[in-house]
C-alpha cells in the first residue's frame, strides 16, 4: 500500500507548477525563442510571488502547447512529409509553367499535325493506332521546325520553348479527333 501511496505523491509532485516550469526550462535550454523566454520568466515571477497561480497555470499550458508544436515540427516523419508535399507542389507548378509558356502558335501547329496524323488510315481503311503514330509525330514536328527531342522518360517529346507533349496526351487527343470526325 505504501508503494502506491508513494507513486501518487510522485505523480502529483511532477505536475506541480514548479515541476512543470523546470521541465520547460530543461526542454527549451539556455537560449529559447524570445516569446518562450518571456513566458518562462513570467511564470517564474508569478510562482515566486505566490500570486496569480491560475494565470501561471494558463501560461504553463501555453508553454506545453508550444513544446508540442515544436516537437511536431521537428519530427522526422512530419518534416519529411512536408518536404515531399512541397516537392510535389513545386513539380506541379513547374509543369504548369511549362505548359503555360508553350507558344500558342507552336501549340496550334502541333494540334494541326496531330489532327493530320489522327486521320491516317491503313490499307484496309482502319485508323492507325496512336502507338504507331507516335514516332511519325516526331518527324512531322521536326519538319515543321518545332525542334522536338525525346524526354528522358521516353513517354514525351519536348519541343521549342521547353513545352512537353506526352504520349498519353497525344493518344487522348487522337481519340477525341477521331470521335469528333465520326459524327
Amino acid at each position: 500500500m505504501s508503494d502506491n501511496f508513494q507513486q501518487v505523491i510522485e505523480y502529483l509532485n511532477e505536475r506541480t507548477p514548479q515541476a512543470r516550469l523546470e521541465r520547460h526550462k530543461a526542454f527549451w535550454g539556455d537560449n529559447p525563442a524570445p516569446e518562450v523566454a518571456a513566458l518562462i520568466q513570467a511564470v517564474e515571477r508569478m510562482l515566486i510571488d505566490g500570486k496569480a497561480e491560475l494565470k501561471a497555470l494558463h501560461l504553463l499550458k501555453d508553454l506545453d502547447h508550444r513544446q508540442t508544436v515544436h516537437m511536431w515540427e521537428r519530427d522526422p516523419d512530419t518534416v519529411e512529409g512536408e518536404k515531399y508535399r512541397n516537392a510535389q507542389s513545386e513539380r506541379g507548378k513547374r509543369s504548369a509553367e511549362k505548359r503555360k509558356n508553350s507558344v500558342p502558335v507552336e501549340r496550334e501547329m502541333l494540334n494541326s499535325l496531330v489532327e493530320k496524323l489522327a486521320k491516317r488510315r491503313d490499307a484496309l481503311g482502319d485508323y492507325i493506332p496512336p502507338s504507331e503514330l507516335w514516332e511519325p509525330l516526331f518527324g512531322e514536328m521536326d519538319a515543321e521546325g518545332l525542334r522536338p527531342c525525346l524526354s528522358i522518360n521516353k513517354g514525351a517529346y519536348t519541343y521549342s520553348a521547353g513545352a512537353e507533349y506526352t504520349f498519353d496526351a497525344f493518344k487522348s487527343q487522337v481519340q477525341r479527333i477521331r470521335k469528333k470526325h465520326k459524327k
